[in-house]
This record gives structure tokens, sequence and C-alpha cells, in this order.
């Protein structure tokens, strides 16, 4: 899933320290999240898709990529994704936050699981360069009302993007859906060239090549406790993650107007210390990136 920003965040409502009416003591003690309460929602969401403190924090995702044409799924190659990241309080903006993060995505021969410099499209036959990318952290505003999607459409194409969020709980487990819809087209049969980033955690890849549609459709679902959520001193809880896409072809690869699809699937979860990332993905960070491996706090701050 190579992005270049994440992405990745939805709500209706604030942070924790802007929702202390919220939990009672008597909640405190058992705890009753309200997945129909876009307050509980948008807590889950920051509190188990991100963090609600500024120490660093880390996503891991295992992730296969597949290319899909006329319906039938072709294995392109596997993915490594780790995503560093830190919230911030807007204090102005009751309810919004910025979410600095880093994210730093490796492919593998899906047959081998050995790491790719190149890539041969089996659509095509061409020979690719895989475009890694500096691994420089990004800032992105996420709004009480939804992340804050920079669409800006180049000349003769029109733009627009859709966010949404959405929990379920079942005892004390929650699942909180985090979803991204971005389109872009030309106007008319006009066809442009041009290089969009979006998201939060980061992902996509897109080469500077794009002709008369982009499509995205990124969905991230994560899961946790709701007595986690709804504990005010529980800033930053355990969570497990999902994502899914289903998408036009990234720039890179070159297809012109093949129709058909890219589409991801993968998993993974958030832990707390650089130690406990993958050690496949911590290898490759100190062959590719041994600044951010010697020291990753100070990377993602800058």
């Amino acid at each position: 899933m190579q992005r270049r920003t994440v992405l990745t965040s939805l709500a209706t409502a604030g942070s924790v320290a802007a929702m202390p009416s919220l939990i009672t003591s008597a909640e405190a003690a058992t705890p009753k999240f309200d997945p129909s309460n876009p307050e509980h929602v948008a807590l889950a969401y920051r509190k188990l898709g991100w963090s609600a403190t500024e120490k660093l924090s880390m996503h891991w995702i295992n992730l296969t990529r597949y290319g899909m044409v006329d319906s039938k799924l072709t294995t392109l190659w596997e993915s490594v994704i780790g995503i560093l990241f830190f919230t911030t309080d807007i204090k102005d903006a009751p309810g919004d936050y910025n979410v600095t993060s880093c994210s730093l995505s490796f492919y593998l021969d899906p047959k081998t699981n050995a790491p790719m410099d190149k890539f041969t499209n089996p659509y095509t036959g061409t020979t690719l360069d895989i475009p890694y990318g500096d691994g420089k952290p990004n800032t992105r505003r996420q709004k009480a009302t939804g992340m804050d999607v920079n669409m800006k459409a180049p000349p003769g194409m029109k733009a627009g993007a859709e966010s949404f969020r959405k929990a379920w709980n079942e005892g004390d487990e929650v699942w909180v859906r985090g979803d991204l819809d971005i389109r872009m087209e030309a106007v008319g049969e006009q066809k442009v060239s041009a290089a969009m980033g979006a998201g939060g955690s980061g992902t996509r890849g897109d080469a500077p090549q794009m002709t008369r549609l982009m499509q995205v459709n990124d969905w991230f679902t994560y899961h946790g406790k709701t007595t986690d959520v709804l504990n005010p001193k529980n800033t930053n809880p355990a969570s497990d993650l999902y994502f899914n896409d289903l998408n036009t072809w990234s720039g890179w690869l070159k297809m012109g107007d093949m129709p058909g699809n890219f589409i991801g699937r993968g998993f993974g979860r958030k832990v707390f210390a650089y130690d406990d990332m993958p050690e496949t993905w911590r290898k490759l960070v100190a062959q590719r990136y041994p600044d951010v491996a010697k020291n990753p706090d100070k990377w993602v701050r800058g």
C-alpha cells in the first residue's frame, strides 16, 4: 500500500480534553459506549486510530497489493509498512487536532519475500523503478467534522473528497471505521499530468501521471476496548487495524487507459516502542532510512 501520506481520518466531535463531561465517575467504573453518539465515535477514532497524546506511537501494516482486470485478481507484491506519528490538540479549535506522521513502506516479492527496488508490471511487461520517497513527515489537521483534505484540482479537472466514520461495539469491544473517498476527473475529454497526495497515514505512492480519472477508496477499521476509549486516563490505548482500498491505477505503473483497479488488503497493530515494530521493517528502515532508525522520535518531530 504505498502512500505518501496517510490518511485517514474523519469525525464529528472533539478531543479528549474537550469532552470531560462525557465520562462520569459511574461510567469510569462501568463504561457504556454509544455508537450512535458522534462524540463517542470521534473519541474512539482518535484514541484507537491515532492517540490523544504527543508521545510517539507507531502503526505497522502487512499488506498484499493486487491488480484487478476483468474481475480477476493478480498479486503484484507484498508490503511492510510503518507509520510513526504523534498528535497535538489545536487550542483555538476545540475538537480539532493535528496528526504529524511519517510513513515508510517497502515492497516485497510475493514469492520470495525479498525486498524489491524494481517491479515488472505483469500487464504491460515494463520494468519500473519503485517510487520510494524521502520519508519526510507531514502534518494533517483533523477537524471536528472530518479530515482536512486539500483538494486542489489542476486546470481542466474537477475534484471532490468525502470522509466517513462509523462505530460498532459488542460487549467491551469496539470497532471504528474511518473511510476516505477521493475523486478527480477531467472536465470533458481533457487529459492532464498531475500529482496529488491525500490522507493521513501515508500509503499511496502516486507518481506524477494521471489521465481522465483518479478514484481512491481507503477503508481503515480500528479495534479496541470501550473501557480504554472511555477512560480519560488512557490517552493512547492499544488497537488493531485492518485496511482495504479499491482505487484506480497508481500513476507510476504507467497503465495508461487500461481498465481495472488497484486493490490492497492489510492488517496491523498500534505499538508504542520502535523495537516492537516488525523486524523485517526495522531492518529495511536501517538500510534505506538510517536517520529514522537512529532516532525515530527526532525524525518525526523534524
